[in-house]
């Protein structure tokens, strides 16, 4: 089982300042690095606007650290909705979301002699995308790069094992649905796989079907029919379950309308705000809950939550998803209060209900028959 994982990308418009025998030339780190930092720096610019990158600015900026994020947008793999309010956020706690792409970095000694003397240690070039768009340079201590990570497949000679490798889209182990390469001897699992979703809860999954698969005369599945659960661990999380708003629309929808009376698809959005655990803890606070449901059953699609506790929350609505139960159904499970839960309860109420009065008129001809 080839289970080599993933490294950080370094884009293209810094490989040029860098050094090849170390990050950068020095210049920066990476989340490979950044615990090993001796020293708090006083302030880290982070280029990225992913998971990762959102992680280690809050944390960094609540621990004192001034940082600069540079990203045309926070979390883009998610609903616009869940970057917007990790951007309101971050602005109350400190940490400037600077939008556009790093296009370079020096040491900020490289400057021309007649430049007068910076603290910092690295410069960062910036391309702003918000108008008006603009070039600025940005100083850090520390510049921590969160672009991505690319799977770790050149230094194993696999081609001599007839084990074919992705170029494009993504790099990465080819394999089946049972996680089978091209060698039907070899299986691999993981980060390494083409395509594969790179969580760990989603590797340590299909390292346990690979090696079934390998060992037993099994022949179980390696991917999972709807995208794989995930959270990204800032204050409020962001988690999400089953089929963004997007893809149910794209699936399920024959045109896709943008969400008219036509739409198969329908959402339900609680904001935090008439979350009353949330308002318990935050006269004001940010995030909402949103369900993803197919109109003509109620069936539950997927979901989103900016929230506290939203990887719990969001796990609840995934074994709804599996156990197929729909929002009805859903409605008459208890829930306590006051807990963050008892949203997910309320809001399929609203479905109940609004099935129960789309039903009126044929209970009152009903009852009107005396049936």
């Amino acid at each position: 089982v080839v289970a080599t994982g993933a490294r950080p990308v370094i884009p293209s418009s810094l490989q040029g300042s860098a050094d090849k025998k170390s990050i950068g030339g020095g210049l920066f780190i990476t989340y490979e690095q950044v615990f090993e930092l001796e020293e708090q720096p006083k302030k880290m610019t982070i280029i990225g606007g992913g998971p990762i990158g959102c992680e280690i600015a809050q944390a960094f900026q609540r621990l004192g650290t001034a940082v600069t994020l540079v990203a045309p947008s926070l979390l883009p793999g998610e609903d616009p909705a869940a970057g917007e309010v990790l951007e309101r956020v971050f602005a109350k706690e400190g940490v400037r979301v600077l939008k556009g792409r790093a296009v370079g970095a020096v040491a900020s000694n490289s400057a021309a002699s007649n430049e007068p003397q910076r603290s910092e240690k690295v410069l960062v070039t910036v391309e702003t995308t918000a108008p008006p768009k603009t070039v600025v340079e940005v100083g850090a201590d520390v510049v921590l790069v969160a672009v991505g990570r690319e799977a770790v497949v050149d230094s194993l000679n696999l081609a001599n094992a007839r084990v074919d490798i992705a170029t494009a889209p993504s790099t990465g182990v080819v394999v089946n649905s049972q996680l089978r390469t091209s060698n039907k001897r070899v299986y691999a699992a993981g980060d390494c796989v083409s395509g594969a979703m790179q969580f760990t809860h989603v590797a340590g999954f299909q390292g346990a079907i690979a090696a079934r698969n390998l060992l037993l005369p099994l022949s179980d599945k390696g991917f999972l029919s709807a995208p794989p659960p995930a959270c990204t661990f800032t204050s409020p999380e962001v988690a999400r379950v089953g089929l963004s708003e997007a893809q149910a629309r794209l699936k399920f929808d024959k045109q896709n309308d943008g969400g008219g009376q036509d739409s198969a698809v329908a959402t339900l959005v609680r904001p935090l705000s008439m979350v009353d655990r949330a308002l318990c803890h935050d006269d004001d606070p940010e995030g909402f809950l949103k369900i993803v449901y197919r109109k003509k059953d109620g069936a539950i699609l997927g979901a989103l939550v900016v929230s506290p506790c939203a990887g719990e929350l969001a796990s609840e609505l995934g074994v709804a998803i599996a156990a197929k139960l729909t929002l009805p159904t859903l409605a008459s499970v208890m829930h306590a209060y006051p807990s963050y839960a008892i949203a997910i309860q309320q809001m399929a109420a609203e479905v109940y209900y609004d099935t129960l009065e789309k039903s009126m008129p044929l209970y009152n001809k009903l009852k009107n028959l005396g049936l």
